[in-house]
């Protein structure tokens, strides 16, 4: 199963979106409809993902997913699965309204064609129980096509942050029993100590070797030094720990080639 976060090329429109978080959280920065669509997605089994969702504005967020073969535009539209802020929803029979600040959550069965939705971990709209395969969200479902989480906001709003929550690191709250993540994340782990060799709390960033880009950031553990990064692959990463504002003649950690471990 592959690494999955939002796409930096398959949304719309170009130029108005802002990246962080290895490509897991999106915000955009129009007035104007705009669609992001996750770098990829699941046809068969029964899969889970989340999807917060905060504006610094007019809130009028859409979250959901959409066939693969279909235009990221299209996500509030009749190809896709979608649940507006309002309440409005295209593909879902007991639809909930949300606010900035909330996580929603989605399990689908692409084999058997159901889908059930929640808000922030409580209980599944409409009575439904994905673990039983009972009183689905969304039914009929394409058979064979190739799901992807997708959001976006519509004209007259601005500044919505959308947070891939993808792998079950990263859940606000477990996927029901017998379905997966959509999504593997990697982690890459250690500890901090400082100058006179106690355990420190520290900034520590990871960026992808191969490009630079930063994938993740942490602060080390005061007590125990201990850290965690969450990237999106298993490629090498440099991981560099920067001393604090006391330690002035103290020069960064660097460590190299580091390769993180599936979480």
């Amino acid at each position: 199963m592959a690494v999955i976060t939002w796409s930096t090329t398959d949304l719309s429109p170009s130029g108005v979106w802002a990246f962080s978080g290895g490509n897991t959280v999106a915000t955009e920065s129009t007035s104007s409809s705009s669609s992001i669509r996750a770098t990829s997605g699941k046809s068969t089994g029964k899969f889970y993902f989340e999807i917060s969702v905060s504006a610094a504005g007019t809130f009028d967020a859409f979250v959901g997913f959409i066939p693969s073969g279909v235009a990221v535009t299209n996500i509030n539209l009749v190809s896709a699965y979608c649940l507006r802020a309002s309440g409005w929803t295209n593909g879902f029979s007991s639809p909930f309204s949300f606010a900035s600040g909330d996580t929603i959550g989605f399990a689908v069965d692409a084999d058997a064609g159901k889908a059930w939705i929640r808000l922030n971990g409580g209980a599944w709209a409409g009575g439904g129980d994905p673990a039983a395969g009972t009183s689905p969200s969304a039914s009929g479902l394409t058979p064979g096509v190739t799901w992807m989480p997708a959001a976006g906001a519509d004209n007259n709003s601005t500044n919505h942050t959308f947070t891939a929550k993808f792998s079950p690191a990263t859940f606000q709250t477990a996927a029901p029993a017998g379905f997966a993540a959509i999504s593997d994340v990697y982690q890459i782990s250690g500890t901090v100590r400082d100058a006179a060799g106690s355990f420190a709390a520290r900034s520590v960033r990871a960026y992808v070797r191969s490009t630079g880009i930063l994938a993740a950031t942490a602060v080390s553990n005061a007590t125990t030094g201990e850290y965690v990064l969450l990237v999106g692959s298993s490629d090498h990463h440099v991981v560099m720990v920067l001393p604090d504002g006391s330690e002035t003649a103290v020069n960064a950690q660097i460590l190299d080639r580091i390769t993180p471990l599936l979480s």
